[in-house]
């Protein structure tokens, strides 16, 4: 050690000797040490023991009980927290599906309790709802009401993407215990999140059961009914005016205890030389008179074709079906004087009809057949005031005028199961001809296309 060193070295003490611990940091120190617990004997060992414990290598066993502590802790962790939530109802949770005629991917959101919150959405709609918006995930916020396995949605501020909003009606869902799937109101199949998601079909539990079909030897089409409910068939094609209870151009299913108060009512004709949207639109006219107070509905698919839903004062459920070269009117008609009726009698009543619909344009009859009478046949037609069924809520919908080409709606367009044909039941005996009311006469438009 040189002089030089030495000396560095003595600065260092000096330097040093000076420095005391901050006041309280030693009794810090102690009492964490004091607090902190000391390890069982036996994981102390553990951590030092050399050779063997008993027969067995000591490495060993520290490694078996590492695995079991973590084996324990994967237990507990699967029953006490890591297990399937608890749910309120089968129907609460994330379900998701595939929209039968785009392709798109559809999600539906449940929430808890028998009165849930209920989201939709689709990530690529295609109707007119969406067409003007950039972005095309069509969403609605809405509610829902369980009754045993069905929950049927109601979304009062209808659906949309960005600048429009439509109405969205007769919403249900219906849950299939056996394999955990939700079939709603188009025959959809919702998989819960998580499980493969299966692509869009239809299920014949959803429709009605037992109940005879009516198969039109006039119109091409067949249709299950009430099997309480009686049908006249039509015995002439339609070419002009509107269809009613009293119409010989008209096939008419109807309640026998209330005749012209309860029935639904359907025909078709070739386009001719007008569009199918130019049909439609004169079909509007004799609907709905004037063209004010109404307007369209929904968006659909029925029996693999377009299917519109038309509301209007005098007619408040009319369904135009649009096939390539043939289209069909269908009307349910409901006394708006009988309370309560139009409770049960409604939109909702009535969809599940059209799921059973078979169109069969092919084998329309389009004969010129006799002429139509200027006055409906006398068989029991409309009550003196216009008739209403109970379908849509009157706001915020009501007040929208009826255009030349109504507004739709987006959701909602799988095509639509049918059932084997059944025979109709007998035609019943007419009502007197005291209840016939002439039909209105429609002068402001020319008549519907008839056959070529």
């Amino acid at each position: 050690m040189n002089d030089r060193f030495a000396a560095q070295v003595r600065q260092h003490l000096l330097n040093t000797a000076d420095e005391r611990p901050a006041d309280g940091q030693l009794a810090a120190v102690v009492a964490r040490v004091a607090a902190t617990t000391q390890r069982l004997p036996l994981v102390a060992r553990l951590t030092w023991m050399p050779g063997r414990i008993g027969p067995f290598p000591a490495l060993t066993v520290r490694y078996g009980l590492v695995a079991a502590a973590l084996l324990v802790a994967a237990l507990v962790a699967v029953l006490v927290g890591g297990g399937t939530a608890t749910r309120s109802t089968v129907f609460e949770g994330t379900w998701l599906s595939i929209d039968p005629l785009d392709g798109s991917h559809q999600t539906l959101v449940i929430g808890g309790g028998n009165t849930p919150t209920v989201h939709f959405e689709d990530d690529l709609a295609t109707g007119g709802a969406c067409d003007d918006d950039v972005s095309k995930v069509y969403t609605a916020e809405g509610t829902g009401e369980i009754a045993g396995n069905l929950l049927r949605a109601t979304f009062p501020e209808g659906g949309g993407c960005i600048s429009r909003r439509v109405p969205m009606v007769g919403f249900f869902y219906r849950y299939r215990s056996d394999s955990d799937v939700l079939l709603d109101h188009d025959g959809v199949t919702w998989s819960r999140a998580g499980r493969p998601v299966v692509e869009a079909s239809a299920d014949l539990s959803l429709l009605p059961t037992g109940d005879p079909r009516f198969s039109s030897t006039i119109h091409g089409i067949s249709i299950q009914y009430p099997a309480s409910w009686e049908t006249a068939p039509a015995s002439q094609p339609w070419t002009e005016g509107l269809i009613d209870f009293g119409s010989a151009s008209a096939d008419v299913i109807f309640d026998p205890a209330r005749g012209g108060g309860l029935y639904v009512a359907f025909a078709s004709q070739p386009y001719g030389d007008l569009s199918a949207d130019e049909w439609r639109a004169r079909g509007i006219e004799p609907l709905c008179p004037g063209g004010g107070g109404g307007g369209a509905y929904g968006e659909w698919g029925v029996g693999g074709a377009e299917a519109f839903l038309i509301r209007c004062p005098s007619t408040e459920q009319a369904v135009f079906i649009l096939t390539e070269r043939r289209g069909y009117l269908l009307r349910l008609v409901v006394d708006d004087e009988e309370p309560g009726l139009s409770d049960t009698y409604n939109w909702d009543w009535l969809r599940p009809m059209l799921e059973t619909v078979e169109l069969r344009p092919e084998e329309a009859f389009d004969g010129l057949g006799p002429a139509l009478p200027s006055e409906p046949v006398a068989s029991g037609a409309l009550p003196a005031e216009p008739m209403a069924s109970a379908a849509l809520p009157a706001e915020p919908f009501a007040s929208e005028p009826v255009a030349t080409e109504p507004v739709l709606s987006e959701p909602g367009k799988a095509e639509l199961p049918s059932a084997e044909p059944v025979a109709s039941l007998p035609l019943p005996t007419p009502p007197s001809e005291a209840e016939a009311l002439p039909a209105e006469p429609v002068a402001t438009e020319p008549p519907l296309a008839s056959s070529p």
